[in-house]
């Protein structure tokens, strides 16, 4: 038991924060990779700024999709007036065979 708690108490502050570091990696990165600092301060403004920057690319692709999906509902509108038209016309076409056989 003593053991036990001699190898706890050893341990008593947690270890540094350690961040990624892309310095050591081999591989090549893709055009979207991101160096953060390894400063804390200036690694959280960072990512605060990548997070502003990806909330308003997402408000304007939503600016951009209202007129796509107007568009699309005008469409839809259009097919619905359409295939009435050509139930109405294969209806009248239906009784009109039924009136001449009769």
């Amino acid at each position: 038991m003593k053991e036990l708690a001699r190898k706890r108490d050893r341990s008593a502050t947690p270890p540094d924060e350690a961040f990624y570091d892309a310095d050591g990696e081999l591989r090549d990165k893709g055009v979207g990779f991101y160096k953060f600092s390894k400063d804390k301060e200036l690694r959280n403004a960072q990512l605060r700024s990548l997070q502003e920057q990806h909330r308003s690319t997402k408000a304007q692709q939503i600016i951009d999709k209202q007129p796509e999906s107007t568009r699309q509902q005008q469409v839809e509108l259009r097919k619905q007036v359409i295939e009435e038209r050509k139930a109405k016309k294969m209806a009248d076409s239906f009784l009109d065979t039924l009136a001449n056989d009769m």
